[in-house]
């Protein structure tokens, strides 16, 4: 494992995860951390897409599909070199939801994996690419897509799933992951951009001549 918990970080946890419960919660964040809402949405944008305006002009679905899938990996590596230990096997009195059920582990709780992987969030990190590539395709859904990435990372935690530096780490994976993608489209498009004015060009020079 690359590191122990900060103080902090376990205090915030506990704050989150023990102290600000309420049944509202309970019922909200388990549907709140489902995976398939992201994919859900992939899927709605594409089929709308297609349908208003062709295959042609479906490509930003498809950079958010690219971003999601880019940040879910490099989690999966980066859980495996990290092995931290998930909080639900690691601390006594953590309140979990496991097989449609909230559940806690006793106060006489003794961890036994040595290795998890709960570090980093990938729920965080896939949350974050949607939410940036959404936001730089459609400015006007900032008012609101931040909310995406912050309630995915707050549900981790509450669900006894992730410690918050869990979550910080996967918001950053994240949005590496979608300004990379941004920026390979940017440079896709210049050259895209070019590659298109060079025929015309020298279409009106032979016709100069």
């Amino acid at each position: 494992m690359l590191f122990l918990t900060p103080g902090w970080d376990h205090e915030l946890f506990v704050l989150i995860n023990q102290g600000l419960r309420s049944s509202l919660l309970d019922a909200l964040m388990p549907a709140v951390s489902w995976p398939v809402w992201i994919w859900l949405g992939l899927a709605l944008g594409l089929a709308w897409l297609v349908k208003n305006k062709g295959w042609r002009k479906a490509w930003p679905v498809l950079a958010v599909g690219a971003a999601v899938l880019l940040a879910n990996a490099t989690c999966d590596l980066l859980k495996d070199q990290a092995g931290r230990v998930r909080p639900l096997n690691a601390l006594a009195g953590t309140n979990y939801h496991e097989d449609g059920e909230w559940r806690q582990r006793p106060a006489g709780f003794a961890a036994k994996d040595q290795t998890g992987s709960s570090y980093p969030s990938s729920h965080a990190a896939n949350a974050m690419a949607f939410a940036v590539v959404v936001m730089a395709f459609w400015p006007a859904g900032r008012r609101f897509l931040w909310l995406v990435p912050l309630l995915a990372g707050y549900s981790r935690v509450y669900l006894g799933k992730h410690y918050p530096t869990d979550v910080f780490a996967g918001w950053l994976t994240g949005l590496a992951a979608a300004l990379l993608v941004l920026a390979v489209l940017a440079i896709f498009g210049r050259n895209q951009a070019s590659g298109s004015s060079w025929p015309s060009s020298a279409a009106r020079a032979r016709k100069r001549r």
